[in-house]
C-alpha cells in the first residue's frame, strides 16, 4: 500500500523502494517465526516437524523473494487480485485471533 501511495503522489524513489523492500525483507522471516510459533509448531519437535516448520517458512519466503526479483528484471511489481501482503497479513492475523481464542489444538 505504501508503494501504491508513493506512486499516485508521484513521491516514490529507488530509495524509497530499496527502503520498503529492505523492511519487507525483515518482515516476512520474522511473520513467519511468528506464525509457526502460534501454530504450535516449535514445541513439538521430531524431524516431520522439521519438514513442517520448513515448509511453512519457505512457503512464505520464497514468492516474496521471487517477487522482487521478477520486479527487479521487469521494472513492475505485477500482484494478483488475491496476493500475499494483502490477504496473508488478513490470514496471518486470523491465525493469531483463532489461536488466541481456541489454543494451539485447533
Amino acid at each position: 500500500m505504501d508503494g501504491k501511495q508513493a506512486r499516485r503522489t508521484r513521491s516514490s524513489s529507488p530509495l524509497g523502494l530499496l527502503f520498503d523492500h529492505g523492511c519487507d525483507a525483515i518482515n516476512t522471516p520474522m511473520s513467519c517465526i511468528s506464525w509457526i510459533a502460534t501454530m504450535g509448531l516449535i514445541s513439538q519437535g521430531g524431524w516431520r516437524n522439521d519438514a513442517v516448520i520448513g515448509g511453512a517458512f519457505f512457503s512464505a519466503i520464497f514468492p516474496f523473494y521471487l517477487g522482487t526479483w521478477e520486479e527487479y528484471y521487469t521494472g513492475a511489481l505485477v500482484l494478483p487480485v488475491f496476493n500475499g501482503p494483502s490477504e496473508g497479513l488478513l490470514l496471518g492475523a486470523a491465525t493469531f485471533i483463532l489461536t488466541s481464542v481456541k489454543g494451539t489444538d485447533w
